[in-house]
């Protein structure tokens, strides 16, 4: 059996570290899109699709970013996995549901902030374009 890139304790170590840093990624991203539909209930100017295409370029930024570190937690699970058995696989879930529960929350206010009612036509199909690529495309293009 060959040897594993990193040892145990250290993929424990940087799982949970990974972890961390995606939820307070996702705890700010929360925090935002509260803030913009608190702000904007709906897409009434010029102004609000401004920060509403800011808003969506910052997520899919995000999400650009957190592709490394998650490759990166996926290979550092399984060595916890195998090392450690049920007992790895038991941790792994335990410091994935917080993550879980708050990406389910972010989704959801995503979600919401893509169907806000517009009652201008031109302001509506730029909307309508941007939360397609927002979902659609992994780099901004607007």
């Amino acid at each position: 059996m060959a040897l594993p890139l990193i040892e145990p304790a250290a993929a424990v170590v940087l799982t949970v570290a990974i972890k961390l840093g995606v939820l307070v990624t996702k705890w700010k991203s929360r925090a935002e899109l509260q803030r913009f539909l608190k702000i904007h209930p709906f897409i009434r100017d010029d102004r609000s699709l401004a920060a509403f295409k800011q808003l969506a370029r910052r997520n899919m930024r995000i999400a650009l970013l957190l592709l490394g570190p998650l490759v990166l937690d996926m290979a550092c699970i399984i060595v916890v996995v195998r090392a450690y058995g049920l007992a790895g696989l038991g941790m792994v879930l335990l410091v994935n549901i917080p993550v879980f529960w708050l990406s389910r929350s972010v989704g959801a206010l995503e979600a919401q902030a893509r169907s806000l009612s517009c009652e201008d036509a031109e302001l509506l199909a730029e909307y309508t374009r941007v939360g397609k690529s927002w979902v659609k495309k992994a780099s901004p293009d607007f």
